[in-house]
C-alpha cells in the first residue's frame, strides 16, 4: 500500500521494517500519525531502526511495539503481525511475566537485565523452547515521564543447547566401563548420564540382543511403570516394527504419533506439560560386528524442532553408547582370558608342586639308605662301593632336578620373591660347589674353585643363590666330557660377580639365546634333562635385579656370568615403578603427528609448536597428500590435526577415510576450525573426531589437548594388545595341550601302556632327538607313531617301562 503519511519520510532508508513503517496507517493505531508521536519516540524508533543488535521499543499504556530487522529475526512467524500492535497480543503465552518486568520498568523508572532466560514461545506454529539475555531500560518523554521500554535483546539458545548437549557428552566419555561390568550395565550407566538431560531428551530406551537371540529391554527412564508405546518399547510383539528394521538394517528410523498412541506412557518433562511427540531409533553398533547388538531408542523433546543439528546429537550418543559396549564386551572378553589363564597357571603349577611333592618321598628312600650304606662301606669290595657312590650321585642329582621343578613353578606363577639377608656369598658358593668335586674328580675334570680371601657380605635369598650355583655347576658338569670348570667369585664396588667356566662342547652362536628358555637343550650329547636348569637360573637372577651372561664358543667350552648387587644397594628396599604404555606423562616424546592445514603460516607456525613440545611432525596442505602418506607407509601417527576447509577436499571427509584405513582407524584426531557452534562441533564429532578446537585458541590448550588425547589412545592401545596377547598365549597353550593329549592317547593305543607311561615315552623321544615335546606330538598325531627308528622306540620303550611294568607291547 501506498504510504499515507508525508511525516514517514522520516524513517527513509534501507529494510524491511523501514518499509513497513512507512507504509503503515498509524492513525488506526493507538500511536495516532507519526507527526503527532513525541520527538523522543521519533529519535529512539530512528535509532532503534539503524542498530545492528536485536531492538525493540514498547511505548505508552499498551507497550506497542516498534522494532528493527534484527529483531523481526526473534519474532519469527510473529513478524510483520507484531509491528505496531499491543505486546500483550502479540506475546499472549508470556505476557504474565515479561508484561509484569515492562510494568516494573515504567513505574519505578528502573534497568532489569537477565542472561539465559528460559521462554516458551508460539513463533514458529509450536511451543518452542527459546532462551534471551536481554535489558530493559526506561525511555522519558519530552516532560520526564516514562514513557516506554528500550529492550535490547540477543537470543542465545544455540549457546544453551550446545553446552548442555556437550555436557552430556562429556559425562558419557567419563563413564566406567570396568565398573558396569557387562553390556546391559554399560547400557544402565549411559541412560543414568541422558537422564539428567530429560530437557534434550525425555525418555530413552536401550534394547540388547544376543547374539542370534531377541531384543530384549536392559534401560530405560521417562516412561510410566508399565508403559507400552507402540513401535518403541515392543520389540517382540512386532519384529518387523520400526526395532526391527533398525536392528537388521543398522539404519536410523523415526516413529511419530507417541501423544495419541500412549498419552499416559510419558512422565512428566521439565519444559512443560507436552509430552513427546517423535522417537528416533539409533542403531547400536560395535567394532568388529557386522550388525548391530541393540537398539537405542531417544523421545524428541516436544518444544524443539528435530533439525539436522538435532539429529548430529543423537547419532553422537548413540556412537559413545556403541563404543563403550565395545569396550565393555572387549573387557569381558578379557575378564573371561584372565580366568582362563589363571586357572591354566593354577592347574600347571598345582601340577609341578604336586609332582615334585610325590617324588620327595621315593627321593628320600633313596638317599638315606644310600647314604647309610656308604657311611659303613669300608669292608665293601671296591666295584660294590662305586656303585653305590654312583647311584648317590644320581639320587642327588634327581634332588637337584625336583627342586628346579619347585622353582619353576613359582617362576611361572609370578611368585619368586626372594628373601634377601646379609650373607657371606663366598662361604655359601663354596659350600654349594663342595657337593660336586667327587662327581668332578671321578669323571675325571679339573674341579676349581677360587673364591675371595676375605668374606663378601652380600644380600640374597640363601636358597636361591645355593640352586642358581647348583644348575650352573651341573650344567657344566653335564656337558664337559674333558678338561675342566673353574668357578670364581668377585666384587666390584657395587655388584658381586659369579663366573662358571668349562671346557666342555660349547653352544652355537644361533642357539645361545635359546639355551634359558624353557625346556630347551641345545647341542645334544647324550645327556638327560628337563632342559628347565638354566631358566630357573634366569629366573632367579631377574628375582635378584641381577643379570645372566652367556660367553660360549663350540669345542672350547662356555662361561656363565651372574652379576647381583652388593649389601649397600640390596639391603635398602627400593620402590621401582615402571611406566607401562599409556601411562599419563610418558605420550607425547618421539611421538609423530600428521599435521593437514592448508594455511602457510598456520601450518608452520603448528609445525613449530609441536616440534618443540617434542612431537615429529608432518605437515601436508590437503587431504589427497596426507591420504597418500598413510596408504604408502606402515608408519602411521600417533596423532591426527586436521582442518575442516581443505583444498581438494574437507577435514571431516578426511577423518571418515582415516577411520576406514587399517593404520588408522583408532588414532585419536583433532579438528582445528574457524566454525563455531554446537551444529559444527556435532558434524566434527558424527565424523569421527576424538575433539574439536575452535580457532582462535591458545597453545597450552591446544597441547593439553594433543596430550590428553594421545594418552587416552596409549591407554586403550595398551589393553587391546593386552588382551590380544593373552588371547594368543591362550590359544597356542590350549592347542599344544590338546595335540599332546592326542599323541598320548596313541602311543597308549599303540603300545599298550598306561598314561604315564605314554606321556614319559613322549618326552624321552622329545630328549633324545632334542626336539620340543610339541613337535614330537605333531608328527606322532600326523603318522600315528614316534618319528624314531623301531630299535629306538623299543629301547625308549624299556626305559620308561620295563617288560615286567608294561601293560603290552607292539
Amino acid at each position: 500500500m501506498a504510504s499515507l503519511e508525508p511525516d514517514a519520510r522520516v524513517f527513509d532508508g534501507p529494510g524491511q521494517v523501514r518499509d513497513l513503517i512507512r507504509r503503515i496507517d498509524w492513525s488506526a493505531t493507538s500511536l495516532g500519525p507519526i507527526r503527532s508521536w513525541s520527538p523522543v519516540l521519533r529519535t529512539m524508533v530512528r535509532g532503534c531502526l539503524a542498530s545492528s543488535f536485536p531492538i525493540v521499543i514498547h511505548w505508552g499504556p499498551q507497550r506497542v511495539a516498534l522494532y528493527n530487522d534484527a529483531f523481526a529475526v526473534v519474532l519469527g512467524g510473529k513478524h510483520p503481525a507484531a509491528l505496531g500492535r499491543p505486546a500483550k497480543d502479540t506475546w499472549p503465552e508470556v505476557w504474565d511475566r515479561v508484561g509484569q518486568r515492562l510494568d516494573r520498568v515504567v513505574v519505578q523508572g528502573e534497568t532489569m537485565h537477565a542472561e539465559d532466560e528460559q521462554q516458551i514461545m508460539l513463533r514458529h506454529g509450536y511451543p518452542e523452547e527459546c532462551y534471551f539475555s536481554y535489558s530493559h531500560s526506561p525511555i522519558d518523554d519530552v516532560d520526564g515521564s516514562t514513557a516506554g521500554v528500550l529492550t535490547v535483546s540477543t537470543e542465545t539458545t544455540a549457546k544453551v543447547l550446545y553446552a548442555r548437549r556437550m555436557r552430556v557428552v562429556r559425562e558419557l566419555g567419563a563413564v566406567s566401563v570396568t565398573d558396569a561390568g557387562n553390556p546391559a550395565e554399560t547400557c544402565r550407566a549411559v541412560l543414568r548420564v541422558l537422564a539428567t538431560a530429560r530437557e534434550t531428551m525425555p525418555f530413552a530406551v536401550a534394547f540388547l540382543r544376543e547374539e542370534g537371540g531377541p531384543l530384549r529391554k536392559v534401560a530405560d527412564y521417562g516412561l510410566a511403570p508399565d508403559a507400552t508405546v507402540p513401535g518403541v518399547t515392543d520389540p517382540d510383539d512386532d519384529p518387523g516394527g520400526p526395532l526391527g528394521k533398525v536392528l537388521h538394517s543398522g539404519r536410523t528410523e523415526e516413529v511419530n504419533g507417541l501423544r495419541e498412541a500412549a498419552p499416559a506412557a510419558f512422565l512428566a518433562g521439565p519444559l512443560g506439560p507436552l509430552t513427546p511427540e517423535s522417537a528416533v531409533l539409533l542403531p547400536l553398533t560395535v567394532s568388529g560386528r557386522p550388525e548391530p547388538i541393540g537398539v537405542l531408542a531417544v523421545g524428541v523433546n516436544p518444544y524443539r524442532m528435530l533439525n539436522a543439528e538435532y539429529r548430529a546429537f543423537l547419532t553422537v550418543i548413540a556412537r559413545q553408547l556403541g563404543v563403550a559396549l565395545g569396550d565393555t564386551v572387549a573387557y569381558e572378553v578379557e575378564r573371561l582370558r584372565s580366568s582362563v589363564l589363571a586357572d591354566l597357571d593354577r592347574a600347571k603349577m598345582e601340577f609341578f608342586q604336586n609332582v615334585s611333592h610325590e617324588l620327595r618321598t621315593p627321593l628320600t628312600l633313596l638317599l638315606a639308605p644310600l647314604r647309610n650304606l656308604l657311611a659303613g662301606s669300608a669292608d665293601r669290595p671296591a666295584a660294590e662301593l662305586l656303585d653305590l657312590q654312583a647311584a648317590l650321585r644320581a639320587a642327588e642329582r634327581l634332588h637337584t632336578m625336583v627342586d628346579a621343578l619347585l622353582d619353576f613353578s613359582g617362576a611361572e606363577a609370578g611368585t619368586l620373591n626372594p628373601n634377601r639377608q646379609p650373607t657371606d656369598l663366598s662361604d655359601l658358593t663354596a659350600e654349594t660347589c663342595s657337593m660336586f668335586r667327587a662327581t668332578a674328580e671321578h669323571a675325571g675334570l679339573e674341579f676349581t674353585v677360587e673364591m675371595p680371601d676375605a668374606p663378601m657380605t652380600v644380600a640374597v635369598d640363601r636358597a636361591m643363590w645355593s640352586t642358581i650355583v647348583t644348575n650352573l655347576v651341573s650344567n657344566a658338569l653335564k656337558y664337559t666330557p674333558r678338561g675342566g670348570i673353574r668357578i670364581q667369585l668377585a666384587a666390584t664396588d657395587t655388584e658381586a660377580v659369579l663366573t662358571v667356566a668349562d671346557t666342555g662342547d660349547g653352544i652355537d652362536a644361533d642357539q645361545q639365546q635359546l639355551v634359558f628358555d624353557r625346556f630347551y637343550r641345545a647341542n645334544d650329547s647324550g645327556e638327560q634333562g628337563a632342559g628347565i636348569g638354566l631358566a630357573v637360573v634366569a629366573d632367579l637372577v631377574n628375582a635378584h635385579r641381577g643379570r645372566l651372561e652367556l660367553d660360549s664358543t663350540p669345542g672350547q667350552g662356555s662361561t656363565f656370568t651372574v652379576t647381583v648387587p652388593m649389601l649397600a644397594v640390596a639391603t635398602h628396599p627400593t620402590i621401582t615403578t615402571t611406566a607401562e604404555p599409556g601411562q599419563a606423562g610418558t605420550g607425547s616424546r618421539n611421538s609423530s603427528v600428521l599435521l593437514v592445514e592448508d594455511d602457510t603460516d598456520l601450518r608452520e607456525f603448528l609445525t613449530r609448536l609441536l616440534t618443540g613440545d617434542g612431537w615429529t611432525v608432518r605437515a601436508v596442505a590437503d587431504a589427497e597428500t596426507a591420504l597418500d602418506l598413510i596408504g604408502g607407509s606402515s608408519d602411521a601417527p600417533d596423532l591426527v590435526i586436521t582442518d575442516v576447509v581443505l583444498p581438494g577436499g574437507d577435514g571431516l571427509g578426511l577423518i571418515g577415510k582415516l577411520r576406514r584405513h587399517p593404520a588408522t582407524e583408532r588414532t585419536p584426531m583433532i579438528v582445528l576450525t574457524a566454525r563455531h557452534g554446537a551444529e559444527a562441533i556435532a558434524d566434527g564429532l558424527a565424523a569421527g573426531a576424538d575433539d574439536y578446537v575452535t580457532k582462535p585458541f591458545s597453545t597450552d590448550e591446544l597441547l593439553a589437548r594433543v596430550h590428553a588425547n594421545h594418552e587416552l589412545a596409549l591407554l586403550r592401545e595398551s589393553a587391546v594388545a593386552a588382551a590380544q596377547a593373552r588371547g594368543e598365549q591362550i590359544r597356542a597353550g590350549l592347542e599344544s595341550n590338546r595335540i599332546i593329549g592326542t599323541a598320548i592317547g596313541i602311543l597308549m593305543t599303540n603300545h599298550r601302556l598306561a598314561a604315564a607311561p605314554a606321556f614319559q615315552l613322549l618326552v624321552a623321544a622329545s630328549q633324545h632327538s632334542n626336539r620340543k615335546l610339541r613337535d614330537i606330538a605333531v608328527d606322532v598325531t600326523s603318522n600315528g607313531r614316534l618319528p624314531l627308528r623301531a630299535t629306538v622306540t623299543d629301547e625308549l620303550l624299556i626305559r620308561v617301562a620295563p617288560p615286567n611294568s608294561m601293560v603290552g607291547n607292539s
